[in-house]
């Protein structure tokens, strides 16, 4: 028992391991870069999406706060808008179809006009 214990090494740095029998690591500094390794490419990726979203909710805002009700989606890609990103879709009472980003959402119309709404609690502005 004494010599597995002898032979104990970090898995982050490859130092010896001292103390109690059950530790993985040499430090609590070694077990926390270890853990972030392991998560970074996860990290990596939520953070591309959460830009994305972030950029799209920014747009969106700003059209709405501009007064703007309907915009262009040639002018939605222009401002890097990413249709292929929203954070929860519906349907209205009419059953038209929105995606929203947040609080804002939009929903393709005749042609290349895209219609905005924010979402304030349960109702839209």
């Amino acid at each position: 028992m004494k010599e597995e214990m002898a032979n104990r090494v970090c898995p982050e740095c490859g130092y010896p391991i001292l103390g109690r029998t059950g530790k993985v690591f040499c430090s609590d500094g070694c077990r926390t870069r270890f853990n972030n390794n392991r998560r970074k490419d996860a990290n990596q990726i939520m953070r591309k999406v959460n830009h994305i979203l972030r950029t799209n909710r920014s747009i969106l805002e700003e059209c709405i706060n501009r007064g703007l009700e309907t915009v262009r989606k040639p002018d939605l890609l222009e401002m890097g808008f990413d249709f292929d990103h929203c954070t929860a879709t519906g349907i209205s009472s009419t059953g038209m179809a929105f995606r929203y980003c947040y609080e804002f959402g939009y929903t393709l119309l005749d042609g290349d006009l895209v219609g905005l709404v924010k979402k304030n609690g349960n109702s839209f502005i």
